[in-house]
Order: C-alpha cells, then sequence, then structure tokens
C-alpha cells in the first residue's frame, strides 16, 4: 500500500470482547485519508492478541504486535515506532469510532496553520448514550462530561491536554518530545505528553465532529478503583512539574482548585431532587478513593523519566526549533504557553497566554492575534492593516496599529 498519511495506534490488554467492535468502526471509515492501524497487545491473557492476529488476515491495513513491558504508555510507544504514517492517532480497543473519526483528526494535522499546532483532541462520549439512561449511567456520563468540558476551557486546569483514547500528534513532534513516559503506566501519561508539548511552545487543538463512544466504568467498585488510580498518578504528575518548573506551591494548585471549585458549585447547583441527593453520595466515596490514591501518591510517588526533564522545563527539542516562527519561539522565550481559546480548529478565536512560573495571563482578540503575528514576522502597519481587511491608507487604522505594537512591545510580547 502507499504510504498512510496517517496510523492509528490502539493500546490492547484483555479486551478481546470488545476488539471486533472498535476495529469494524475504523474498517467502515469514511473519507480519503489513507490510513494502517497498529493494534499493540499488552500481555494480554484473555485471548486477545490470537484474536488480533485472525482479524488482520481479512483487515489487510491492521498490523499486531506484542509488547511485554507493562503499561498503556510502553505499548503506544512501539505502535508510534512501526507506524510509517506523518500523523498518529490514539485510541482505545474499548472505543467506538464515528464514521468520520480519520479523516476529522487527521485534517487539522495535515494542512498548514498560521500557529503552531502539533496535537488535536476529539469529542469524547461514553457508551452509555441512550435516550433513557439509568441512575448509574447517568452518573458516569456526567462525571466524564465534566472533565471534558473543563479541560476545553479558555484556562484549563494549568494547561490543555486531551485523552489518549481520542488524540492526534504529528509525529515528528512526538518522537521529538521523547513519546509518553513509559514510568506512568496506567494515567496521566497522556496528559504529560500533552503538556510537555505545549510548555514546548505547540498547540493543542479540538476537534469536535472527531467524536467516539468510550465504554465506561461498569460497577461502582471498578470506578472507584480508576479515581483512585487517576488520583496516584496525577498527584505524582503535579509533584513533578511542580519541582521542574520550580512553581510557587499556591500557582500549582490554583488552577485545581479552581477546576474542583466549579465542579463543587456545578453540583450544589443540580441538586434539586432525590436522585441528585444520591448521586452526590456516590461523589462522597469518589472523593474518598481520590483521597486514598493521593495519600499512597505522597507516600510513594511514581517516579517520572529523568530523561523527559528538559521537555518539563519548556526546553524544545532542537529538531524542532526551526518548526516555531519568530512570534511564537520569542512567546516561548519569554515563558509563555499559549493556546486558542475557543480550541475548536475550525473556528475562529482568540490567543490565550499563560505564564506557569508567574501565573501571570493575557489574550489576543482575533483582530490584535493578527496584528500580532503580522508585525512579528517583521511586517509593517500597512501589511498588519490589510490582513486585518482593512486600507493600509487609512492613518486612523495605521495609528490604532502603531499603538497596539508599542503596548505589546512594551509587555515584552512582540520580538
Amino acid at each position: 500500500m502507499a504510504r498512510p498519511i496517517t496510523s492509528v495506534i490502539i493500546s490492547a490488554k484483555n479486551e478481546a470482547p470488545r476488539l471486533e467492535a472498535c476495529l469494524a468502526s475504523l474498517a467502515a471509515q469514511k473519507g480519503r485519508v489513507p490510513f494502517e492501524i497498529h493494534l499493540v497487545d499488552n500481555a494480554s491473557t484473555d485471548g486477545t492478541y490470537a484474536l488480533a492476529r485472525r482479524l488482520a488476515k481479512t483487515q489487510k491495513n491492521l498490523f499486531v504486535w506484542r509488547e511485554k513491558k507493562p503499561g498503556s504508555p510502553a505499548a503506544r510507544n512501539l505502535g508510534a515506532r512501526k507506524a510509517r504514517g506523518e500523523i498518529l492517532l490514539f485510541t482505545d480497543a474499548d472505543c467506538i469510532l464515528s464514521p468520520t473519526w480519520v479523516e476529522e483528526m487527521s485534517r487539522p494535522l495535515s494542512k498548514p496553520t498560521h500557529y503552531p499546532l502539533a496535537a488535536v483532541g476529539g469529542a469524547t462520549t461514553g457508551s452509555f448514550q441512550k435516550k433513557n439512561p439509568n441512575f448509574w449511567e447517568s452518573y458516569v456520563e456526567s462525571l466524564f462530561d465534566f472533565w471534558e468540558s473543563d479541560r476545553l476551557g479558555a484556562f484549563p486546569a494549568f494547561l490543555p491536554w486531551a485523552p489518549t483514547c481520542n488524540l492526534a500528534v504529528r509525529k515528528e513532534v512526538f518522537q521529538a518530545l521523547g513519546g509518553f513516559d513509559e514510568n506512568w503506566r496506567s494515567a496521566a501519561y497522556d496528559v504529560d505528553l500533552c503538556w510537555r508539548l505545549v510548555l514546548c511552545g505547540f498547540v493543542i487543538g479540538h476537534a469536535p465532529k472527531a467524536k467516539l463512544h468510550h465504554q465506561r466504568r461498569h460497577s461502582l467498585r471498578g470506578l472507584l478503583r480508576q479515581m483512585e488510580n487517576y488520583a496516584y498518578y496525577n498527584h505524582s504528575l503535579l509533584s513533578t512539574y511542580h519541582r521542574e518548573l520550580k512553581l510557587p506551591l499556591l500557582e500549582t494548585q490554583k488552577e485545581r482548585l479552581l477546576s474542583r471549585g466549579r465542579r463543587a458549585l456545578e453540583l450544589i447547583r443540580s441538586t434539586n431532587s432525590l436522585v441528585q441527593a444520591k448521586y452526590r453520595g456516590v461523589d462522597g466515596l469518589v472523593t474518598l478513593a481520590v483521597l486514598k490514591g493521593t495519600m499512597e501518591a505522597r507516600i510513594k510517588g511514581a517516579k517520572p523519566n529523568a530523561k523527559l526533564s528538559a521537555t518539563r522545563r519548556g526546553i524544545t527539542p532542537k529538531t524542532l526549533e526551526a518548526t516555531l516562527t519568530r512570534g511564537y519561539a520569542h512567546l516561548h522565550r519569554q515563558g509563555w504557553a499559549y493556546w486558542k481559546a475557543p480550541a475548536d480548529v475550525g473556528q475562529d478565536g482568540e490567543l490565550v497566554l499563560f505564564n506557569p512560573r508567574s501565573g501571570e495571563r493575557f489574550s489576543f482578540n482575533p483582530t490584535a492575534w493578527t496584528i500580532w503575528e503580522t508585525k512579528a514576522e517583521k511586517g509593517q502597519s500597512e501589511d498588519a492593516a490589510e490582513a486585518i481587511g482593512q486600507s493600509p491608507r487609512d492613518e486612523k487604522v495605521l495609528q490604532d496599529i502603531d499603538e497596539l505594537t508599542m503596548d505589546l512591545h512594551s509587555r515584552g510580547l512582540m520580538p
């Protein structure tokens, strides 16, 4: 087959009951994007590997591998090494993908953008989607829906990220950043990769039409175990970035506390019935699981891979430095992380700036963003006027652009 521009990478451990549905949704993909599938079995004991090998005989673009090192990040890294595509699409074996998922995830990264877009997250919903969900299904969906909306806010908890069940990354960026941290075996490695990507000067976008259904935990015990695991690795993650960036303790925790505050306020507002009151009881159990995981991490948390420390400090790998244009390279050197809000790659929006070390925030509205980009690339005020659709001979427009440029210079935002 011709060299594909997209490689889909699936990590699977004991997913035999769900694997066929996932691969069937990939076989049913519509669109013109050529792609290959790399399924990596991670020491399954339920026949997942044998099933995948059988399916590969009829699905010609499916390649099956085995990774004995425990942990999903190790399996995903192996898939990335085997991949031939310029774009890596990560998902899970318990996901059902919409018919245009590959195309919608690939499109933003397959064409040039005026800002350094290097990764895209899709829209993830639960497998419980139906007209009349039961009590448990409604609770689990509301829990994950909040996380989904919170990470896509103008100011997420610390920095933007996307889950590996629905994530696309340019291969050259993924490789240069060192891939996923294999020390964090079952959680936080996706957040870590995304944070390193943003700290090194790149942007994560959102593709709302790239939809998939992710099978949620079907039991209280399974959910509590998952929440405990998340808390364990997330605490290890935050402690790592606190050390690497030398952040003040308050700044490290502030955005997380704000996120929890928003969640608590939302819960209080929604508690207006007996059903909602029952939800609060489950919330209490989830909170206890989170506290247990956090305490375990405080005693003996997961150690990060020291080889990735440079990217956690925002040191862009030399192979990627030339991909940042003059303006964005300047912002990066000044310690700014930046992203687009709204994150939807198909919409206009603002450029949000955030300095993790100082907590300082700034934003360019669409007009100011266009002017800044034009002037940052050594353009003249007349060029900036044309870029925003104004006459380059209008003295008032040129005066406003010059005043904005002086203000940006005074703030250290203009190279």
